[in-house]
């Protein structure tokens, strides 16, 4: 049986970081939260303060466990029709899609094993 099935239900980790997303051609830097299990060797969806432009290119440095910083294209933004404050105090009212993009291959794999070694066993259960 999986590891992450507890009586019948699926564990899913809510793990949260803090997040910046610069935006190049905007002068400001949109404050962001990303949930853990939202975040892949490909891209991330995030919780944002701000409507991005899709298609834009833009940096993103999460404040882990260890900061990582990352670039890529904004893939998507649809406000959060809710009107509720999102996970902390401070309003998020947009979810944001970005995919990352990598200059090098060396700089892709860095990030996978970044990713493998620090940010999966945060997504596992604790015994």
């Amino acid at each position: 049986m999986p590891t992450n099935i507890v009586n019948n239900r699926y564990y899913v980790p809510m793990k949260r970081f803090e997040a910046d997303i610069k935006v190049e051609g905007l002068d400001f830097v949109t404050k962001a939260m990303l949930l853990l299990y939202e975040m892949n060797e490909d891209g991330v969806i995030l919780f944002s303060e701000n409507n991005l432009p899709i298609g834009a290119q833009a940096s993103l440095v999460v404040h882990a466990p260890n900061t990582i910083y990352l670039k890529g294209k904004i893939a998507m933004c649809r406000p959060i029709l809710t009107g509720m404050r999102v996970i902390r105090k401070m309003q998020l009212d947009f979810r944001v899609g970005m995919n990352f993009e990598f200059d090098k291959i060396e700089l892709r794999r860095e990030f996978e094993d970044h990713y493998r070694r620090y940010m999966e066993p945060l997504t596992e259960r604790s015994a």
